[in-house]
């Protein structure tokens, strides 16, 4: 064989091998990143970084027009008395219909609005359903811990608040006040009705003008304030801070209940911002908001029989 043919070949295997080694060490590198498709970009993106897009003064406005709503409501309708705001709750078929449309559609309007401005995606409104079946009941579940929850916390507040001297007795019964007052309100709706009325004016309130509308309520207030918040801070302290001022607002929203009401109201509204929170969705708070509702019309209805 020509030596020199010979030697070619020896260095052209030796070469094609080094490409080959040096190839596959390119590929297999981690430290190297892949080329990505573009498109793929925003399929992956988040939602803050979706919401990032849209002018931050927007977020503001979005978020001042639907914060403010449970505070004006209440201070709208703050003079009225119990027996006047009973008078305005539906009664028969029909006006629990229009009731629930009124309701409904009126937030709907104010809320259609809000997103026009911020042009919040699904994602950065918790809108997304998730956890598929175990979502329901995930619902049930954290509702029957809210009323356990609501115990502890009333016991905690009575005893702190005997130790910094108030009088506990003279509390207590102003809170029975605010409950009678409660009741007042949503009696005549059960009072006198046949069975399939108070069943279905108790799961259109508690689910969708309760339950369905707050929780849709709470999602955008809580995403308007991680939204205008300062980007640079934890995303803990801003969700923190988003859950405490939504709840505070929620708790100004049941003014008409009283202190006691707005306090209580404050610590559901907590319960029920951590739950979407954690789930990153609000199906489970709604179904928990609108079993807890459930439950509190049901025991009045028994208790007025």
């Amino acid at each position: 064989m020509n030596p020199i043919l010979s030697c070619h070949s020896r260095c052209h295997g030796t070469a094609g091998r080094s490409l080959r080694q040096g190839t596959s060490k390119l590929f297999m590198n981690p430290s190297i990143p892949p080329i990505s498709d573009p498109s793929s970009a925003s399929k992956g993106s988040t939602a803050p970084e979706l919401a990032s897009r849209v002018a931050l003064w927007r977020w503001w406005v979005a978020t001042f027009i639907i914060g403010v709503c449970p505070a004006l409501v209440s201070l709208l309708n703050g003079g009225r008395r119990a027996d006047e705001k009973a008078s305005a709750f539906p009664k028969t078929m029909p006006e629990l219909l229009i009731f629930t449309l009124w309701e409904f559609g009126l937030f709907g309007i104010v809320w259609g609005v809000a997103w026009l401005f911020a042009r919040a995606s699904k994602d950065a409104l918790f809108l997304r359903f998730k956890d598929g079946w175990l979502a329901p009941l995930w619902g049930v579940a954290y509702s029957i811990a809210m009323r356990l929850g609501i115990t502890i916390f009333m016991v905690f507040v009575f005893v702190f608040l005997s130790l910094l001297g108030f009088d506990v007795m003279k509390i207590s019964k102003t809170a029975e006040e605010n409950s009678q007052v409660v009741q007042q309100m949503f009696a005549p709706m059960i009072e006198n009705a046949s069975p399939v009325f108070q069943g279905v004016m108790i799961f259109t309130v508690s689910f969708v003008v309760a339950g369905l509308r707050e929780e849709l309520w709470r999602v955008f207030t809580m995403a308007g304030l991680l939204r205008i918040t300062p980007q640079r801070w934890n995303i803990l302290d801003r969700e923190v801070l988003a859950l405490v001022l939504s709840s505070c607002l929620f708790g100004l929203g049941h003014i008409y209940q009283g202190i006691s009401g707005v306090v209580l109201t404050t610590f559901l509204g907590v319960i029920l911002g951590c739950i979407t929170l954690h789930h990153k969705s609000i199906w489970p708070a709604v179904v928990a908001h609108g079993c807890f509702n459930a439950v509190s019309f049901i025991s009045l209805a028994m208790l007025k029989k």
